[in-house]
């Protein structure tokens, strides 16, 4: 669906809404409903889920020695510890600001290629993979992620732990969707005050406000993906509360490539109409 279609069915749905008034408790609901639906048919990358291959098979292939463009999606400091042999560095970071050098990889690569791109556990190469397929490229797979590579005693490259980058990653409502329907091990921390949280939060999220976190540091595992969102903005604003506490757990030296900032926070979240709930956080 084009954003002009999109534009058009808001107005149709709003004019029929503000024209209906004998059917306030229909019109709100389905009018959040057609937005979600106007969303997610704008957002069809997040319907589709990417082609998974097992750690076992890249191996087999591999010692085929087919014709493969291994791309390790992580960031530096993951990528320089260790990785596949043979991986190209191609870090979601960059990819998600079109960075030239990605991009001319991208360029000299055949779109019959076989390509596999590969994370700690599938998240951000997932969504990579989904966005190279949309960009052409016919086959694409997702690797269920280096830590099944080892855990089958797989060749690694080695190197030395080098410190993360200290700014985390941003991510919008799209790809915080993908990760809602896709996984149920990413963990989502609404960093919001408690009253805020119990007026509404994401579906499944745990409350941890900001002024508490340093003091609960040990509630919230190293090796998951994190989301942190606070309240934000429907304009997709800079949650700063969000990325302060994403901040603060990557100087305590949590994973850099596991923590991610929502920047549109629980404004975005609720003005589209996706999963919310109501209650205490002890719920």
């Amino acid at each position: 669906m084009t954003k002009l279609k999109e534009r058009k069915l808001f107005v149709v749905l709003f004019l029929f809404a503000a024209l209906m008034p004998e059917f306030t408790g229909w019109k709100r609901e389905h009018f959040m409903r057609a937005r979600l639906s106007a969303f997610v048919l704008r957002s069809k990358e997040v319907q589709e889920r990417p082609i998974r291959i097992s750690s076992k098979e890249l191996y087999e292939r591999k010692q085929k020695r087919e014709k493969i463009l291994l791309l390790d999606v992580r960031e530096k400091n993951e990528f320089e510890e260790e990785h596949i042999p043979g991986a190209l560095h191609f870090p979601k970071s960059q990819f998600d600001r079109k960075d030239p050098a990605l991009m001319e990889i991208l360029e000299k690569t055949p779109k019959d290629e076989m390509v596999v791109t590969y994370c700690g556990a599938g998240h951000r190469s997932g969504w990579v993979a989904i966005s190279l397929r949309k960009m052409g490229f016919k086959h694409v797979w997702n690797l269920d992620g280096i830590s099944f590579w080892k855990r089958y005693r797989f060749p690694l490259v080695t190197g030395v732990i080098v410190k993360g980058e200290e700014e985390p990653l941003r991510i919008g409502t799209e790809e915080v969707w993908y990760m809602y329907r896709s996984f149920t091990d990413v963990l989502f921390v609404d960093v919001r005050d408690v009253k805020e949280f119990e007026e509404g939060h994401i579906e499944g999220a745990v409350s941890i406000p900001l002024t508490e976190l340093e003091g609960r540091l040990a509630e919230i595992p190293q090796d998951k993906d994190k989301v942190f969102y606070c309240s934000g903005t429907d304009g997709e604003g800079l949650c700063s509360s969000s990325l302060s506490a994403a901040r603060i757990l990557i100087h305590k030296g949590f994973p850099f490539g596991k923590i991610k900032v929502y920047e549109g926070g629980f404004g975005a979240w609720k003005s589209l109409g996706l999963p919310i709930t109501l209650g205490d956080r002890g719920s």
